[in-house]
């Protein structure tokens, strides 16, 4: 099997090292003497280079979240890169007030923050000392946590492969809640709290890795699990840490891979997002995706022609058909990837209103039929509604970028039917009407992304 032949791999590739992980705290790699200029320069070239006449040069995947690190427009000034800021502004190195942790860490790329209610849902269980640090135990979402290191080893020391130890989680439900807690087999993981750029970031993060995975089987169910928090931690225990600090790519994408191999490149919004962006337009969307159809078009169409509204529209066709004319078209251009970040992220905040998406779609079938005649064979595709006519289940819930967008984009998605199913001149003031009802919705539309 893969896990079989993964483990081989790991333990030929580890062969010879026995015992020399003895007193490493998880997560940390073995003490590198050698190569430190090979890695430096294999770091400025590992394809994650921005040029304004290329692009990302090493840009395989757009979906990978190393792609999404960098932004068109306003974050990206004369071919450089551009920084992510936060809400608030960080403090330079060495002024009043500044903390180690800060000092340390705050001049980190950590992508879009997040607001303390977003990162602590609930209050804190308690307080616990180690170390000399006073550590608060929380319920967090280990989807708002992210990565201090850039890779990790597939394996748990003395525990085995992390898929193992992933079999061994559980989740807890309680009745009247959306929200689900995960029970792991292994103590909470550590969490530092970076004030000034609204982020968690672990300092376990082979953990993490493990419940990111299994909060995404639940996916877009919120899911909590415990964890423990702190905002400074003493000089040594921060000399220690600082080595693992390597991510680069806004602690949301991972690398798992031993000495020998490469198994895997992890980013939870990356999997969210590959869920997510095919049903995004889903709830009005008049084609034909996942063997569902929506009715909002052909609703939206026919309640212009309801006997009330239909003379009041038809005497003010000229009007209609001049502002038509007259409003420019929409050539704004639709920054798709922060759109469905902003989404994603929204979803996976426990304190975040959702709307719950209404039934719009009804169910199709696919048929192939093949046709025979004069020694040629034709091959088509015969959609037909499923009977009886029932509504389907909503896929998820809706986000609240999805539904403004949604709201703007609904009069043009009823163009297509309002052209196919009119005629004459109720076809002309009707699709004037769309016109004029999109080309406002869109020029309006505003968007806080990050």
């Amino acid at each position: 099997s893969a896990q079989q032949a993964m483990t081989q791999a790991v333990k030929k590739g580890e062969k010879g090292e026995k015992g020399k992980g003895k007193g490493r705290e998880e997560g940390d790699h073995p003490k590198q003497g050698r190569g430190k200029a090979k890695e430096k320069a294999e770091a400025q070239n590992n394809g994650w280079s921005w040029s304004a006449e290329h692009g990302w040069t090493n840009d395989k995947s757009w979906w990978e979240w190393s792609s999404w690190n960098g932004w068109e427009t306003e974050n990206w000034e004369n071919g450089k890169h551009s920084e992510w800021k936060s809400e608030s502004p960080g403090k330079e190195k060495g002024e009043k007030g500044v903390t180690a942790v800060q000092a340390a860490f705050g001049s980190l790329n950590w992508g879009p923050p997040f607001k303390d209610v977003d990162l602590f849902p609930e209050d804190p269980l308690r307080r616990v000392l180690d170390e000399g640090i006073v550590w608060e135990e929380r319920w967090i979402s280990p989807l708002a946590v992210r990565f201090s290191q850039g890779k990790i080893h597939p394996f748990f020391h003395e525990r085995g492969p992390i898929s193992e130890v992933m079999s061994q989680m559980k989740f807890k439900t309680e009745d009247g809640k959306r929200i689900k807690r995960i029970d792991p087999p292994f103590p909470p993981i550590r969490l530092l709290h970076l004030k000034e750029q609204g982020v968690l970031v672990t300092l376990d993060n082979r953990r993490l890795y493990a419940l990111q995975r299994f909060a995404l089987q639940e996916w877009p169910t919120p899911c909590l699990v415990r964890a423990l928090c702190v905002d400074e931690l003493t000089p040594t225990r921060l000399r220690a840490e600082n080595r693992k600090f390597t991510n680069r790519l806004c602690g949301l994408q991972l690398e798992v891979e031993s000495r020998s191999n490469a198994f895997d490149t992890f980013s939870w919004v990356t999997e969210a997002a590959h869920t997510e962006a095919a049903r995004f337009c889903r709830p009005l969307a008049l084609r034909a995706y996942d063997k569902a159809v929506s009715l909002l078009p052909v609703l939206a169409v026919h309640a212009l022609l309801c006997r009330k509204l239909r003379p009041y529209l038809q005497s003010r066709w000229p009007l209609l058909n001049f502002l038509a004319s007259l409003l420019p078209n929409p050539r704004r251009e639709f920054s798709c990837k922060r759109v469905l970040l902003q989404h994603v992220l929204e979803l996976s905040k426990a304190t975040s209103e959702v709307i719950r998406c209404p039934r719009s779609c009804v169910g199709y079938k696919a048929e192939t039929v093949v046709s025979l005649g004069k020694g040629r064979s034709c091959v088509s595709s015969k959609l037909s509604v499923e009977r009886p006519l029932s509504l389907l289940q909503a896929p998820g819930p809706l986000s609240d970028v999805q539904r403004r967008v949604l709201a703007a984009l609904l009069p043009l998605c009823c163009l297509p039917y309002a052209r196919s199913i009119l005629r004459g001149q109720t076809q002309d003031w009707v699709v004037g009407l769309l016109l004029a009802w999109g080309k406002v919705a869109t020029c309006s539309l505003q968007l806080s992304l990050p």
